[in-house]
């Protein structure tokens, strides 16, 4: 089994994903500025890959600002993880824009996330607010 591979962000970025154990116990993926750290179960999971690489995205576009930033400001944190959940929730298994098939257990699942991993201090209404704003701007 290949413990390494690239993926594409855009026409001329290539993004390292190395697949490994090595991470915090509550994440499944992460992101290393411009490089993902993938679980070894998770290697195929399209959304959770497009998540990670939507941090890959948001490094780039702020020349890494936006990686140190999450740091100290949470709603910023806030804003990073509600707009890579979104992109996982559209390449979410069985979702189809419109429809609705899974779109309530996806989108609790990921908020539940952002309120149980990210410790950003935050009701979950406030973090449905934002999250449910990133969905309608990927429409």
């Amino acid at each position: 089994m290949k413990n390494f591979y690239i993926r594409k962000v855009g026409k001329y970025i290539n993004v390292p994903v190395i697949v490994t154990d090595l991470l915090p116990k509550q994440f499944g993926a992460l992101t290393c500025v411009f490089f993902v750290l993938i679980r070894p179960k998770f290697r195929d999971d399209e959304g959770l890959i497009q998540h990670e690489l939507t941090h890959v995205k948001q490094n780039l576009r702020t020349f890494f600002y936006s990686a140190l930033r999450q740091y100290w400001d949470k709603q910023h944190r806030l804003n990073r993880e509600s707009e890579a959940y979104a992109v996982q929730l559209k390449h979410s298994p069985d979702f189809v824009w419109g429809e609705g098939r899974n779109i309530d257990f996806y989108k609790d699942l990921y908020i539940d996330f952002m309120y149980n991993k990210y410790n950003l201090g935050m009701t979950k209404k406030k973090i449905t607010a934002n999250y449910n704003q990133w969905i309608k701007h990927l429409k």
